[in-house]
């Protein structure tokens, strides 16, 4: 009986019209996204700070590399999950994270570098 139970599930699982699956995702961000428009406006020698974050908002971190050099960084995390299941006999859970880190370089307030890592 069991075995004609678990033989008809698999059948109904390959036939055309008969698989029964699930499948559900979200999606959810942290941090500041610093869009690719944004990136295109800066101007090494010209951006200064005040401008970044005026735009940006504050950073993630701060950090001072001497009196006049600091890096300011905005890094942002998104999350993907995702859960399939066919026929309440397999079941998947996947879960991605995706962090992106942009980093700007001034020296005395002005843009002297910055890039982008993930």
């Amino acid at each position: 009986m069991i075995r004609a139970l678990i033989l008809t599930l698999l059948l109904m699982a390959v036939s055309p019209g008969c698989t029964v699956i699930s499948s559900n995702s979200s999606t959810s961000h942290s941090g500041t996204q610093v869009p690719e428009e944004t990136i295109a406006q800066l101007e090494v020698g010209k951006t200064t700070k005040e401008w970044v974050i005026a735009t940006l908002g504050a950073p993630t971190s701060a950090s001072s590399v001497n009196e006049k050099t600091e890096v300011l960084r905005y890094t942002s995390t998104r999350t993907r999950k995702t859960h399939s299941g066919l026929l309440l006999v397999l079941s998947a859970n996947n879960q991605t994270v995706t962090k992106e880190t942009l980093y700007l370089e001034f020296q005395e307030a002005v843009l002297k570098r910055y890039w982008k890592s993930t």
